[in-house]
């Protein structure tokens, strides 16, 4: 006989779908409108700006933004990732049952027991595990890039705007 795990009730879902819509609508519209502008900015200056990471290691913007993007982003991913599922995989890893007792969920779901229930909680750790390796392999090529670029410097002598 299969066990079905308990449902949101319809009232639950819109809650969470309006909660979460609270927060994600206005950080994109902030992230589209202001942030991505000011980045694109940066972009065309930052080997021009010079930082101390720590009050003794310089660092250049161009630095930043290379590193930011092939370490940092999927750093970033990782650990979102892990904070949002990680504790529900332990679990269910653990129990060897998915989703874990008790634990609600959007639409009829059956439970899984025993190896199945562990398999797919250990996909997801394989998952974090190759988004991991993704930030090692991002540090080479965020490296080899930093060797090859030549920016151009005659942007350093305007003057900024903004």
């Amino acid at each position: 006989m299969t066990h079905w795990a308990p449902q949101y009730t319809r009232a639950e879902r819109w809650r969470l779908l309006l909660l979460h819509g609270a927060w994600a609508l206005p950080l994109l519209l902030v992230t589209q409108s202001l942030f991505f502008p000011w980045f694109e900015g940066y972009v065309r200056t930052a080997h021009c700006r010079q930082y101390l990471l720590a009050g003794q290691w310089p660092v250049t913007g161009l630095q930043l933004v290379v590193f930011g993007l092939f370490v940092g982003l999927p750093a970033l991913l990782t650990l979102t990732v892990l904070a949002l599922e990680g504790r529900r995989s332990y679990r269910a890893l653990m129990l060897a049952q998915f989703p874990p007792p008790g634990e609600k969920v959007w639409r009829r779901t059956a439970y899984l027991y025993g190896g199945k229930a562990r398999l797919r909680a250990g996909l997801f750790f394989a998952m974090v595990l190759l988004l991991v390796g993704l930030c090692v392999q991002g540090y080479g090529w965020a490296t080899a890039f930093m060797q090859q670029a030549s920016p151009d410097l005659s942007l350093c002598l305007q003057p900024r705007q903004g």
